[in-house]
């Protein structure tokens, strides 16, 4: 579970909103595999994940194209990266992967998240707010 902490502020209002939603969704998926949960019941949680971030992924890459962000094209290297296996964890769950192989894909989105929020999307929110996008 990930829990919604000060620190994942960035001052930008729709990024900071975004984020708490997909920590939702995560903690909903967590809370799926930890009850008697069917495969296609965690599979359609994921595939609620992945289609949340990656229209959250849209609208972050359409804004570093407006405003010239500089960096964007290693932090839509990171966003792919996180759809796929973000599908493959879906993937897995509808083949009937058990719990173990839920649980520790459940620690890697855990630990991208909390990384690439306070690093990589805090590093483009002072560049919104340079912009005087909050």
């Amino acid at each position: 579970m990930i829990a919604w902490e000060p620190k994942f502020a960035l001052g930008v209002e729709v990024m900071d909103r975004q984020h708490q939603r997909l920590i939702e969704l995560a903690n909903e998926l967590a809370a799926r595999m930890g009850s008697a949960a069917t495969g296609d019941e965690i599979a359609a949680c994921v595939r609620a994940l992945t289609d949340y971030t990656a229209r959250h992924f849209w609208m972050e890459e359409r804004l570093m194209a407006d405003t010239g962000y500089e960096r964007s094209g290693l932090h839509g290297e990171q966003h792919q990266a996180l759809l796929r296996e973000l599908e493959r964890l879906g993937e897995q769950m509808l083949r009937g992967a058990g719990t173990r192989r839920g649980m520790k894909a459940l620690g890697f989105l855990r630990d991208w998240v909390t990384h690439h929020i306070q690093l990589s999307d805090r590093d483009f929110a002072k560049h919104l707010i340079s912009r005087g996008i909050l």
